[in-house]
């Protein structure tokens, strides 16, 4: 209808069972909605597909659009964080509210929203998936809940190599190597979003590895309860408690700033079974690579346990340095001189 004060335009389309294909893809290319299906890498066929176009006289300046995506079994990944969910249920939808103009572009503009809230299945392990996205104030939030999902995989691929993650979160990544299985709640910032990515993992048998990228025999801490969590680029270490070689060790402190902050972390172990890997991945954590001074060498074989406090100051060429103490000790220690002495 058209009136003095413009076109009254109310118009709604449904398209049930619509495959997701090229012919689909170059349909809306142009569109107000043109690149919603590679945001989304969406394959399969989508259940329902809503269009509204809708433009009062006298009230809207242009024409609104909502485009809402009904979901019920297909593959998701959205492409700022393109974890790959698999069977999801759920709903995507774009609109494009008018926004007063600025200058250069006229009275007005359309601004665009989208809006998710999807779960479904990671590698076997209940997802939920929820965001909306202001791009017209380029900003935004994805929260991410999954419950006992594997941390290697496509987890850490996904990590490792997200826009959203790959120079803050990605290198402690690395450094830690997390595997197993963990309920994971995490709060992404998108586009331009000020408030800093916010994650916990609570841990369910998961294991790590100290310096797992570049050590020679990196410390593997395995069977792991209670929580790693990220704020921005700060790691904590809450209750985690696990095993080293059998035997009964906790983690606690900090890792601030990444990899090239400033870090207090200690370790506890009960006397673990000496071997050469455990005393190639301690030496690497010290600034020297030497575990006991002038040349005196601890021999595999024995038992001891330990506390380690791994430190380290702000800067990107500063080292890590290990402050070790020894307790239950029965090992044999080689001295440069005297030949082996058993130490208990």
């Amino acid at each position: 209808l058209f009136t003095e004060e413009g076109a009254d335009i109310r118009l709604t389309v449904e398209v049930v069972n619509m495959r997701v294909d090229e012919d689909l893809e170059r349909a809306v290319e142009g569109s107000d909605f043109a690149g919603i299906f590679d945001t989304f890498q969406l394959a399969g066929v989508v259940d329902l597909v809503e269009i509204d176009v809708m433009r009062v006289p006298g009230i809207d300046a242009l024409s609104k659009a909502r485009l809402r995506l009904q979901l019920e079994g297909e593959q998701f990944k959205y492409t700022p964080f393109p974890i790959p969910v698999e069977d999801v249920r759920g709903t995507i939808t774009v609109r494009r509210p008018v926004l007063p103009g600025t200058e250069g572009e006229g009275p007005h503009r359309r601004g665009t929203v989208i809006a998710f809230d999807v779960t479904g299945w990671l590698e076997g392990a209940p997802i939920r998936a929820t965001a909306e996205i202001v791009g017209h104030e380029e900003r935004g939030r994805l929260h991410i809940e999954a419950d006992g999902v594997p941390l290697a995989g496509a987890l850490t691929r996904t990590v490792l190599t997200s826009e959203t993650t790959g120079e803050g979160l990605a290198p402690i990544w690395r450094w830690l190597e997390p595997r197993g299985r963990a309920d994971v709640v995490a709060s992404i910032p998108l586009r331009d979003d000020p408030k800093p990515m916010q994650l916990t993992t609570t841990l369910k048998g998961a294991s790590i590895r100290l310096d797992a990228e570049s050590s020679p025999a990196p410390i593997e801490l395995s069977g792991l309860s209670g929580q790693l969590t990220v704020d921005g680029d700060d790691v904590r270490f809450s209750d985690v408690e696990g095993f080293l070689g059998g035997s009964r060790t906790t983690i606690f402190g900090n890792m601030l700033g990444g990899t090239e902050g400033t870090w207090d972390l200690q370790i506890e172990a009960d006397p673990v079974r000496i071997t050469p890997g455990l005393l190639k991945g301690l030496a690497h954590l010290t600034s020297d690579g030497e575990l006991l001074p002038d040349g005196m060498r601890i021999e595999s074989g024995g038992r001891l346990g330990f506390s380690a406090h791994i430190t380290r100051e702000a800067g990107p060429d500063e080292e890590l340095a290990l402050d070790l103490t020894l307790r239950e000790i029965d090992v044999d220690v080689r001295l440069p001189q005297a030949g082996a002495v058993h130490v208990v």
